[in-house]
């Protein structure tokens, strides 16, 4: 006891010869004292018999007699210390964090391990059953080295995969052997986690394959039932993609392959035969590079204005109709920008001029129109510039007739909304201006410049 060092050391020097000559004899009498026996065991059992006793003479009655009231201890180990308490590991730190909503404490812990400690720790958060939800919450985070994190993650929580694939190129050579030496180990301890049958948006399961069915036929139908695919907008990388109406990666699309496979018992192929298939039905999707439609499109304008060229003063005309049907060539794919040429036929209508003016035809005209598309929004807008020529017959108001001829050149552009990212209805606002030329028989041309504008409601298929 440290309060009392100058009396152990006073009763060992007074005692020490008698305790020698006399220990053998006296030993079962002085250790059938109850305080004799308190006070050794409190001491860890270092001091003979004849000790306790002198410590006893020492230290005084009522000192013995708390020691007797003192509830008893647990056994002390040789040297009266306890064992050092191992200190918690970097994932228990990490996980008690995440416990207690600190996740931004939890991924601070686990940024500067190293891979091997890193996935030591990740272990713990798979064992508890939080790895998912740190894997969210992670990629929502500002942290620093992405890469080794979500390599990390995805060595525990998957395992040999595309995705892992991808993630090991951004990571330094003794992590990925670190992360090797981990599966491994895994591996040969049997801790591998059974794949697990998923579901359709619509709680529906993938129907098993006949036998006899190859591994491209059960991979495009397993595509086809979850509906995989590009997104609406071309994404360069190619990893994007739909499946089961959610948004993913194409690398996640190929490991949910290789699962479900193994879940059907099936053998499963190799990494090429899934490769291949998936980025075919990904290209697929995209639909042609080259593509043929026709469009039709009805166009309110509320009024067209003019300038003569030769003459000065304005003219508007009145509110118009124009329909429209187009056969139009597309040169690009259609979640990319690019080039459409088309031919097309419209007729304009609107009433003639005078408060009592009729409602007719007033023109009809064919040409050819060049447009650079460019989808963007997902899929629901798209933007065109276009520029078009434009010939035919226009109503003379003097002969009652369509004995005038006239040519338009005209540039614009619009903006249509598909909603829903569809490809068939739109709708769009358009502006344009150019020139025109009408020209009768036995009277002077007319030439003007031309603007306006109008809200276009179209199909195309």
């Amino acid at each position: 006891m440290p309060g009392h060092t100058s009396a152990i050391d006073g009763a060992r020097s007074h005692e020490a010869a008698p305790a020698q000559q006399a220990e053998g004899a006296d030993q079962p009498a002085l250790m059938a004292s109850p305080a004799a026996a308190l006070i050794a065991g409190g001491l860890g059992g270092s001091l003979t018999p004849r000790q306790v006793l002198a410590l006893h003479g020492a230290i005084g009655n009522r000192t013995v007699a708390r020691l007797l009231a003192r509830e008893p201890t647990a056994p002390q180990p040789t040297g009266g210390t306890a064992p050092p308490v191992p200190a918690p590991t970097p994932g228990a730190q990490a996980l008690a964090e995440a416990r207690a909503g600190n996740w931004i404490s939890a991924a601070g812990i686990l940024v500067p391990l190293d891979m091997a400690s890193l996935l030591n720790a990740l272990e713990e958060f798979r064992n508890a059953g939080m790895l998912q939800q740190l894997s969210d919450l992670l990629a929502q985070m500002p942290i620093i080295n992405r890469p080794k994190l979500k390599a990390g993650v995805l060595a525990v929580g998957a395992g040999l995969g595309f995705r892992l694939s991808t993630a090991e190129t951004a990571l330094t050579q003794a992590d990925r052997d670190a992360i090797r030496s981990h599966i491994d180990a895994r591996l040969a301890a049997g801790d591998v986690d059974a794949p697990k049958q998923i579901k359709r948006w619509d709680g529906k399961t993938f129907p098993m394959v006949e036998a006899d069915v190859t591994d491209v036929g059960w991979i495009e139908r397993f595509l086809e039932f979850f509906g995989f695919g590009p997104p609406p907008i071309r994404d360069l990388t190619e990893q994007s993609a739909r499946f089961n109406r959610q948004w993913t990666t194409v690398d996640e699309v190929m490991d949910l392959v290789k699962s479900q496979i193994a879940f059907e018992g099936r053998l499963v192929p190799d990494d090429e035969t899934i490769r291949k298939t998936v980025k075919h039905a990904y290209e697929t999707g995209r639909g042609a590079a080259r593509n043929r439609q026709f469009s039709i499109t009805l166009t309110f304008v509320p009024a067209t204005g003019h300038t003569g060229l030769s003459s000065k003063g304005l003219g508007v005309d009145k509110p118009a109709t124009q329909l429209a049907g187009s056969l139009i060539w597309q040169f690009h794919h259609s979640d990319e920008p690019g080039l459409e040429l088309s031919v097309l036929a419209q007729l304009t209508m609107f009433k003639d001029p005078g408060p009592n003016g009729q409602y007719r035809v007033q023109n009809v005209v064919a040409g050819g129109q060049a447009a650079w598309v460019v989808p963007f929004a997902q899929g629901w807008l798209q933007a065109q510039a276009f520029v078009q020529v434009l010939g035919g017959l226009a109503y003379s108001g003097d002969t009652k007739s369509f004995n005038a001829s006239t040519v338009q050149g005209a540039a614009g552009g619009q903006i249509a909304v598909f909603p829903g990212g569809q490809s068939t209805f739109f709708v769009a606002l358009q502006g344009t201006t150019g020139f025109t030329g009408t020209y009768a028989r036995d009277a002077t041309a007319q030439k003007t410049w031309d603007w306006g504008g109008g809200l276009v409601v179209g199909a195309q298929w």
